[in-house]
């Protein structure tokens, strides 16, 4: 039950995020694009590719069905690509640009919460103890695109 709370407030609050700066209405000063190029950002790609697995992931769980192993290789591919996302603000941008300035309004939700709250998702509920070694090359790809 855990699981499916963490996963739904992935799914709304990425999209709940994007939206924000997509119609810039929040205080995302550090993103010079609002609107549809802000689609460009990987920040915004990998939360919202996060949100849509985290909603069909959901989804699985509340109509007690099993999770396929595609799933689940989403679901470890998604934790991965936003946590690429948080390394890369700690440890790039926050020293150039300040804590402030990255961690407020749509950037808080998709730099910090979200990517936490993905990989603690995948680390303490979901069963990726059942993958092959080749799903960890989903993530791979999705980065490196």
């Amino acid at each position: 039950m855990v699981s499916v709370v963490i996963n739904i407030v992935i799914a709304l609050a990425s999209m709940a995020a994007w939206l924000s700066i997509m119609l810039g209405t929040g205080d995302d000063l550090q993103l010079a694009r609002h609107g549809w190029r802000s689609l460009k950002y990987y920040t915004v790609l990998s939360n919202l590719f996060s949100g849509i697995v985290s909603a069909v992931y959901a989804t699985h769980l509340i109509a007690g069905s099993t999770p396929a192993p595609w799933l689940l290789t989403l679901k470890l591919a998604a934790a991965a690509v936003v946590m690429v996302t948080f390394l890369v603000t700690a440890a790039l941008l926050v020293p150039v640009y300040g804590a402030k300035s990255m961690y407020q309004g749509g950037n808080f939700w998709l730099h910090l919460v979200l990517p936490l709250l993905a990989v603690a998702d995948i680390m303490l509920f979901v069963p990726v103890k059942t993958l092959p070694i080749w799903s960890t090359l989903a993530p791979v790809v999705f980065t490196a695109l």
